[in-house]
């Protein structure tokens, strides 16, 4: 076979330009390698995989490692998530791998996305662009039924801050304790007011939806007994313009040194309203069947409110439901209260929770350790105006969570069982 000098050349010149790409591909690939993903870990989680990862600890790292050395300043585009929230983070880079270290740790039981993009090679070659979800262990924003439906939720994991919604805190004033799982420095621990009148422990949110004609609100609170003894003033839970909004407050002890029970009262739109009255107020109390209200009383339960209440976290969980005019308390998952506001009535048909209407003076700012925010005038009675009082919360406070909506009991026990330890 003959083959002229002519084809050898051009072969030759070819192979050498063949060479010269494939040289340029491992310069723009920062020396060698592919300029793609080979895996994210948050420690030992796979967070790569096909499948959405869970249980990542609060305080993973986030490691990512590229099939080639990457350009340090590029990696700084990388972004963590929470909803439409960024989440800080500390960036390092070292040859194939980008470290992302949340600054403070993430949240506990809350969804995350990270975002890969815009990062290139150190040979300025694009890298592909990646986002992955995963969720952290623990109880937190998602773990919770209806997730969508909560306008605040404060996780109280060392600091005050609406993971839900848009509230942020006025004022604070409160400690931290250790939680319901022995975890130190996560929930709020309200020391009452030991100096006098308007000194009170108490945390105050503005900015956010503290009121919605059906609502939720769940809590997980703590107690001793000898701060309620005999004696002692009632406390006030949580509130937002005290009677004229809605209030909890929690009963002294009897002279058996039991607390008493808890009263949860609500205002609401009368409607029909054949009277003109408005607006009206629901004391319900929670007092182990000593407070019936005739055809109102769906269920009374006829136990021990201390078994609740007192020396040990307990999780209290209010609804109401507006189109069936119902409102229901439960303690621990179980129901212990639930009154129909559109029975045993001619005029006072209790609809939409509502801010009292016409009513002056009034502040909608969530206080919690208290009934009322400090600017709320709308009642300046020693009990319910935080510069006259002594009465604010004393005890532990953790995952207060507000609703757009009731939640149904299979829910309200699926938040129960989810979170109690």
């Amino acid at each position: 076979m003959k083959v002229s000098i002519k084809g050898l050349a051009m072969l030759a010149m070819a192979g050498v330009m063949s060479l010269a790409a494939c040289k340029k591909d491992d310069d723009d690939n920062g020396g060698g390698g592919s300029a793609s993903i080979s895996s994210i870990m948050a420690d030992n989680v796979d967070l790569y995989g096909a499948t959405a990862a869970t249980d990542v600890a609060s305080d993973a790292q986030i490691v990512v490692t590229f099939g080639t050395d990457v350009d340090a300043a590029s990696a700084e585009g990388i972004k963590l998530m929470r909803g439409t929230t960024e989440v800080a983070t500390t960036i390092t880079t070292s040859g194939k791998m980008v470290t992302i270290v949340p600054d403070g740790g993430m949240a506990t039981g809350t969804a995350y996305t990270l975002d890969v993009s815009g990062v290139k090679s150190t040979g300025g070659s694009a890298i592909s662009t990646v986002s992955v979800t995963f969720t952290t262990a623990g109880v937190g924003l998602d773990t919770a039924p209806q997730r969508g439906a909560q306008t605040l939720y404060l996780q109280f994991d060392g600091d005050v801050e609406d993971l839900a919604g848009t509230a942020t805190a006025a004022f604070e004033q409160n400690s931290w304790t250790t939680d319901r799982f022995g975890k130190e420095n996560a929930a709020a621990y309200f020391d009452g007011a030991p100096n006098g009148p308007g000194t009170g422990d108490a945390v105050e949110m503005t900015g956010g939806q503290f009121m919605s004609p059906s609502q939720t609100v769940s809590v997980w609170f703590k107690i001793n007994s000898t701060d309620y003894a005999q004696g002692n003033p009632s406390r006030m839970m949580f509130g937002s313009a005290v009677l004229h909004g809605y209030f909890v407050e929690v009963f002294t002890a009897t002279a058996d040194k039991k607390i008493r029970g808890l009263k949860y009262t609500t205002v609401h739109k009368v409607d029909p309203d054949p009277n003109n009255h408005v607006g009206g107020q629901a004391w319900t109390e929670v007092t182990g069947g000593g407070n019936p209200d005739g055809e109102r009383t769906v269920v009374d339960w006829a136990g021990d409110p201390s078994d609740f209440l007192a020396d040990k976290w307990c999780h209290m969980v209010m609804t109401f439901d507006a189109a069936s005019y119902t409102k229901t308390i439960y303690l621990d998952g179980v129901m212990v209260k639930q009154m129909n506001y559109n029975a045993g009535t001619t005029e006072w048909y209790l609809k939409d929770l509502t801010y009292m209407p016409n009513q002056a003076d009034i502040d909608q700012n969530l206080m919690i350790g208290f009934a009322a925010a400090r600017g709320n005038m709308s009642n300046t009675d020693s009990w319910g105006y935080y510069n006259a009082t002594e009465q604010t919360f004393k005890g532990a406070i953790d995952d207060f969570r507000i609703y757009n909506v009731a939640l149904n009991s299979d829910e309200v026990n699926s938040l129960y069982n989810s979170e109690k330890p």
